[in-house]
C-alpha cells in the first residue's frame, strides 16, 4: 500500500479545505514546553478530523471547531483563579509618571496593561516546574481577564531579572488577538521613542566633552528606572521572601 507523506507548515495546517494525505507529518521547533498541546490545538481549531480514509475536514468538523476556544483559553473556576481574575491591584498609578517626565513614557505604558497574576499548578511544567505555587507575577491584562494561560505569563523570581522580562511582555501584546490595536499602536510608538532617545543620548555622550556631567545624568536615569523596578516588584506582593535559584 502507498503511503503519501506531507509536510505542512502552521500556516497550511490552518488553511486547510478538503481532505489530507493519509499521513501527516508536522515538524514542530522544540523549545516551547507546550508547543505539541498548540499544533494539536491548532489542527483542532481547524477542524481536522481522523476518519478511516484519513485525515478530513467537512462541514460538521467546521462547525465544532468553531466552538473550541482560542489555544491557552482555560475555564477553569477554581477560587485561585478567580481571584486573580477580579485583582484589581494596578501595577503603576499615576505618580510613577514623575520618573519619566524627562523620558519615554513606554514602560508606564507597557505595565498599565499587566495585571498581577500567580503562579497555578498547570503551570508547573517545564522551565516553570521547580518554581513554587502561587509565585508573583505579571501578565496580559487582556488574556488574564479572558481566562488564558501560556505564552501571556511571566513569573520573574529574581528581583533584578525584571527588567530582562520586558520584552517578553511587549511581544506578547502586539501579537495578542485580544489586545486592542489603538494600544498595540501605541506601544510601538513609544518603544521607538525610547529606543531614539536611548540612541541620541549615546550620541551626545560621544561628542561631549563633559564626561562627568554625561555620566552623572546616565546615573539618574538609570536609578529611575531601578526604582520604578522597585516598585512594580514590591506591588506583585514578593515581600521579603528570599528569592529562589531560578526563574521563567
Amino acid at each position: 500500500m502507498l503511503l503519501s507523506v506531507c509536510l505542512l507548515s502552521i500556516d497550511d495546517l490552518c488553511s486547510l479545505a478538503h481532505p489530507v494525505p493519509t499521513i501527516v507529518v508536522v515538524v514542530v521547533v522544540t523549545g516551547a514546553s507546550d508547543s505539541k498541546n498548540y499544533w494539536m490545538h491548532a489542527a483542532r481549531r481547524s477542524g481536522m478530523v481522523n476518519t478511516e480514509q484519513g485525515i478530513e475536514i467537512n462541514d460538521k468538523s467546521r462547525a465544532a471547531a468553531a466552538r473550541i476556544p482560542p489555544f491557552g483559553t482555560n475555564s477553569d473556576t477554581t477560587p485561585s483563579l478567580q481571584k486573580e481574575r477580579e485583582d484589581t491591584t494596578p501595577l503603576v498609578i499615576p505618580e510613577d509618571k514623575e520618573l519619566f517626565e524627562d523620558s519615554s513614557q513606554y514602560l508606564y505604558f507597557l505595565f498599565s496593561h499587566a495585571q498581577r497574576i500567580r503562579l497555578t499548578a498547570s503551570e508547573q511544567v517545564g522551565n516553570r516546574k521547580s518554581l513554587r505555587l502561587g509565585l508573583p507575577g505579571f501578565g496580559c491584562r487582556y488574556c488574564c481577564q479572558a481566562g488564558r494561560l501560556g505564552l501571556s505569563r511571566i513569573f520573574p523570581a529574581r528581583r533584578r531579572t525584571l527588567p530582562s522580562k520586558i520584552p517578553d511582555l511587549a511581544d506578547h501584546l502586539r501579537r495578542c488577538t485580544l489586545c486592542p490595536d489603538n494600544v498595540k499602536e501605541t506601544l510601538q510608538q513609544l518603544q521607538t521613542e525610547n529606543a531614539d532617545k536611548k540612541q541620541t543620548s549615546s550620541s551626545e555622550n560621544q561628542d561631549n566633552a563633559d564626561v562627568s556631567l554625561l555620566a552623572a545624568a546616565a546615573s539618574t536615569a538609570s536609578h529611575k528606572e531601578r526604582e520604578f523596578f522597585t516598585r512594580i516588584w514590591s506591588r506583585l506582593g514578593h515581600g521579603d521572601r528570599p528569592e529562589p535559584a531560578d526563574d521563567c
